[in-house]
């Protein structure tokens, strides 16, 4: 089991917990005013409602004992009073269980609202972290944070947070009251306070980090079913069912002991709580009933006081039944801060102007960069691409190619030199308006679970249906689009995966059409294809070059001499450029590499 963290530790978790939840309480400010008016009100209530027993109990006390008839309120009868007694606390329970009523449900709206805006605000962080940090986390363990974990919060929020909140405040009126109506006895009951503290302290640590652990075993298994549900194809085409089975079935069952250590931890503070309040209360029933007994304090009072006295101890209850719920909650919610602590892209400054319209010059300037410090992947790199010009970039993997176009898009800035467009340092305008000027085609391209109107309709919102049909025309998808069951109205698979390759690819070169870029990247775009859709592809891709400045990363030299230049690259250098005669005549590493490449990329060409 997790050892439980130092008290520092904790607190600081819980500074940061606020720091970055606080201002969503915040955004409903006038919501939880009027919550805590609501609470106040049911706590007055609480505090009124054992006060008509202690009328009733007296008078029949004195009766029974024959002694004096104690004075009553507003000169009332004894059957009077038993009457009005009956009464004033029919219609006290009453307005307190209104009071309580209402309390839930502006608690749970409270509850919901800011745990809803906690999510669009962790949703919307993800979506400004850096691709780095995406290509280094597991998508499944993101997905049970932003879901799972948020959930989670909500939950306990609505059913245990607020709810011992309130708790807090009955505990805190009772506790004044009872001092006011006999300050010794009220001593005897707060001297038991701290024992139940210092026993929860100790136990709901461990519970913690037992709910700590458990979170953090239950994303993992998650993680590793989402990895296998996503990659179903190559699992089942490499016989890995199995063994993601049984990884998955340990996990799980690893998941299991430790709720059920987390079960055992709450049960032992629920046992221990019980018996300590127990034993509180025989000690105060004990002291009140001696003071009772000698006069100095009335039957009545006693009740109103032990009254007070076990209504004042049920948040310390409700902590140990929910002692395992919480810590979760607090599992979960320092796992969703920790999320929010990651820095997002810095590079974009909020204050950076929109980009003007492209022409579609780009430069690089002695660019380095590297995804790893040891590793660099482009050294002192630079290259002028005039508007409308289509180049290409080629070499082994690992030289660098794709890296320049994730440059340009900005997705990873530059660690030396500069990325110029028309001119400009892409770096002082606004990462979106960048990015709004490019359109890219990507090896394995991404549908989603949507017709076929909005799969091209993403690459330019607001895109009208003749726009979009003119896009399939040009990249040759309207024909085959007109086939399928409904027609655009189509719902496509996740990914797109009731498309061939082929297909797909169309779809995605009409996407960039519709976008209307001045500046294309295409990454591997025609790759795995057979001739008849390599062929479509490339007529797609030749028409949707035409008059913009176009970017090609590919190893098939058939697909590089359709360029107007072609860039060779090694080890983050352009080695050689020029057209594909050119370079043939020069003899060197293209032309080594043309004589390598199959034969029948030309042929097919």
């Amino acid at each position: 089991m997790a050892k439980p963290q130092p008290l520092p530790q904790a607190v600081s978790q819980f500074t940061q917990m606020l720091r970055h939840f606080a201002p969503e309480v915040a955004s409903q400010k006038w919501r939880v005013a009027r919550a805590l008016g609501i609470l106040l009100a049911g706590v007055a209530l609480q505090l009124i409602e054992p006060w008509p027993l202690k009328y009733v109990i007296d008078a029949i006390a004195s009766a029974a004992l024959g002694g004096p008839q104690p004075t009553l309120p507003f000169g009332l009868t004894t059957q009077s009073l038993l009457l009005a007694a009956a009464g004033a606390y029919v219609l006290v329970v009453a307005l307190r269980s209104l009071a309580e009523y209402y309390e839930a449900i502006a608690f749970a709206q409270i509850g919901n609202r800011v745990v809803s805006r906690i999510r669009t605000k962790l949703y919307r962080h993800l979506q400004a972290l850096p691709l780095a940090f995406h290509n280094k986390s597991r998508h499944g363990d993101l997905l049970v944070r932003m879901v799972g974990d948020v959930k989670l919060l909500r939950d306990v929020a609505v059913t245990a947070i607020l709810p011992l909140l309130g708790g807090v405040l009955v505990l805190t009126g009772m506790l004044v009251v009872m001092l006011l109506l006999n300050w010794q006895l009220a001593l005897v009951a707060i001297l038991t306070l701290p024992v139940f503290a210092l026993t929860t302290l100790r136990t709901g640590r461990k519970i913690r980090a037992a709910a700590q652990k458990q979170r953090h075993r239950e994303s993992q298994v998650a993680a590793l079913a989402a990895e296998a549900i996503s990659s179903m194809q190559v699992v089942k085409a490499l016989s890995l069912e199995s063994t993601f089975e049984d990884g998955f079935a340990s996990g799980d069952d690893q998941c299991a002991r430790d709720e059920v250590k987390t079960r055992r931890l709450t049960a032992k503070l629920t046992l221990t709580t019980d018996l300590l309040i127990a034993s509180a209360t025989a000690i105060v029933l004990w002291y009140g009933g001696k003071q009772a007994l000698s006069g100095q304090l009335s039957p009545g009072e006693l009740v109103v006081f032990m009254t007070y006295f076990k209504r004042g101890l049920r948040p310390l209850q409700d902590l140990a039944k929910f002692a395992a719920r919480l810590a979760k909650a607090t599992a979960a919610g320092e796992r969703i801060v920790e999320l929010l602590e990651v820095l997002a892209d810095g590079s974009d400054n909020p204050d950076a102007p929109e980009a003007p319209r492209f022409q579609g010059t780009i430069e690089f300037k002695d660019v380095d960069f590297a995804y790893d410090p040891a590793a660099p992947v482009l050294k002192s790199f630079s290259v002028r691409i005039a508007a409308g010009e289509f180049v290409a970039l080629v070499g082994g993997s690992g030289s660098g190619k794709s890296t320049v176009l994730n440059l340009l898009s900005r997705f990873y800035e530059p660690t030396q030199g500069r990325v110029l467009v028309d001119g400009a340092d892409v770096q002082q305008y606004a990462i979106a308006s960048v990015r709004g000027q490019l359109c890219t085609v990507l090896q394995d391209t991404v549908l989603f679970a949507a017709n076929v109107w909005d799969n091209i309709a993403f690459g330019a919102l607001g895109a009208s249906r003749e726009q979009i049909e003119d896009a399939a025309r040009i990249a040759g998808a309207h024909d085959f689009l007109r086939e399928l069951p409904e027609g655009y109205d189509t719902l496509l698979g996740e990914r797109g995966v009731n498309l061939s390759h082929g297909q797909r690819q169309r779809i995605a070169i009409a996407r960039a059409v519709v976008r209307d870029a001045p500046i294309v990247l295409l990454d591997e775009p025609a790759t795995a294809l057979d001739g008849r859709n390599r062929r479509l592809v490339r007529d797609g891709l030749l028409k949707l070059v035409e008059g913009r400045t176009a970017l090609l990363v590919t190893h098939d030299l058939a697909e590089a001499r359709l360029a107007d230049r072609i860039l060779v690259l090694d080890e983050g250098r352009i080695v050689e450029q020029g057209t594909h005669a050119e370079l043939l005549a020069l003899a060197g590493k293209y032309a080594q590499m043309v004589q390598s490449h199959a034969p029948r990329a030309f042929a097919e060409h």
